[in-house]
């Protein structure tokens, strides 16, 4: 029978025992190769960034090393063109782009240019990207009066692929000058400030410091903070085309007679120390401190009391010496008929002596004769 002829492989089918060997030497291999996983979407979003910078490191240690020898690859790659672009390209080499023809030189690839990539081998994907703008966005939000936050939250959305930033941030043109009262306005959303040279110093300073007087201000710290710091960088300015204008006046443009940079940097330093004192004059002129105060009823009442209690001390004291004066006067009346009394007894002594002195002289007349 043709079933007799047919029989079964000796062999059995794959066991328990094999199957958890196989996860063994898989388990054993990640350890090798320093291989964790990590979920980034069920990570815990306050989580220290510490930690989260470790799991994201011992994640992805494998595929960072891969990624910097690709990188590093690619970059002896475009040595290698460059090489061969500069041996063997034309002296000039137009190329069509759309609107206009252009031409790339074969100097432009010489020893003289270096060709590095600009890219990054420690970032190898968007996971990885996303962790760490949310990491400098945490690290920006526990101290944002450190940190450009219109920066971090733009870095942000970059990392996670939105398209129209502009339309969700405010604009910041810091790069552009801008009038005072514009700046003053930005100033109220928390945005940087910047100052530019050939700006009108002083107007951009005196409007500034009528904005800190605002009530308005007294209530918002953070924004006196960034108009203070602009009005420094103002006095900076200004002190530094000043200093510019003088050694062009003094030294004209011979570079042989230029100051060097140390004693440039004194002289900034005295005019900012004299434009700081004129700001600080005008800030007590526009805010009254050098006004005369009106008096505080509470003042005037503690000194009407201190002059009532002057007043009643002097008189006290002249009470005391007039009851002096009158003691001692009544002392020395006592004195003076103390005296008298007795020099009147010394008077009636000597008188009562007298008589029995006669007295005895008369009774002893007779005997006597």
């Amino acid at each position: 029978e043709l079933s007799s002829s047919l029989l079964p492989l000796p062999y059995k089918e794959p066991s328990q025992t094999l199957f958890s060997l196989m996860g063994f030497c898989v388990d054993a291999g990640r350890r090798m190769a320093s291989i964790t996983d990590m979920q980034v979407g069920d990570s815990n979003q306050n989580a220290a960034v510490g930690t989260t910078i470790a799991l994201l490191e011992k994640g992805s240690s494998v595929m960072s090393a891969i990624h910097k020898r690709l990188h590093y690859s690619q970059k002896l790659e475009f040595q290698l063109l460059a090489k061969g672009f500069a041996e063997f390209l034309p002296d000039e080499y137009p190329y069509d782009v759309p609107g206009e023809t252009r031409k790339i030189k074969r100097k432009d690839f010489d020893d003289r240019i270096d060709i590095l990539p600009v890219s990054d081998p420690n970032i190898f994907s968007v996971a990885q990207r996303i962790t760490m703008a949310q990491t400098e966005l945490q690290l920006a939000q526990s101290a944002p009066q450190m940190h450009n936050m219109h920066e971090a939250y733009r870095r942000m959305y970059e990392a996670i692929g939105v398209r129209d930033i502009d339309g969700l941030l405010t604009s910041q043109d810091i790069d552009k000058p801008k009038d005072p009262t514009s700046e003053n306005a930005q100033a109220l959303d928390g945005s940087q400030l910047k100052a530019f040279a050939g700006q009108q110093h002083d107007a951009h300073i005196l409007s500034h410091l009528l904005f800190g007087l605002s009530p308005v201000i007294a209530t918002m710290p953070n924004v006196g903070i960034i108009i203070q710091k602009h009005v420094f960088d103002h006095i900076t300015k200004k002190a530094e085309e000043w200093v510019e204008a003088e050694l062009f006046k003094q030294y004209g443009t011979d570079p042989d007679q230029l100051v060097s940079p140390l004693q440039r940097e004194a002289m900034v330093a005295l005019k900012c120390a004299e434009f700081m004192q004129e700001v600080k004059a005008k800030q007590d002129e526009l805010s009254g401190a050098n006004q005369p105060q009106p008096p505080d009823p509470l003042i005037e009442l503690k000194k009407q009391e201190i002059a009532q209690a002057g007043q009643r001390d002097q008189l006290n004291a002249q009470t005391d010496q007039q009851r002096l004066s009158f003691d001692q006067q009544r002392e020395q009346n006592d004195m003076a008929v103390d005296q008298a009394k007795l020099q009147q007894n010394e008077q009636l002594a000597m008188a009562k002596l007298d008589q029995a002195m006669l007295k005895a002289s008369q009774q002893g007349g007779p005997n006597a004769r």
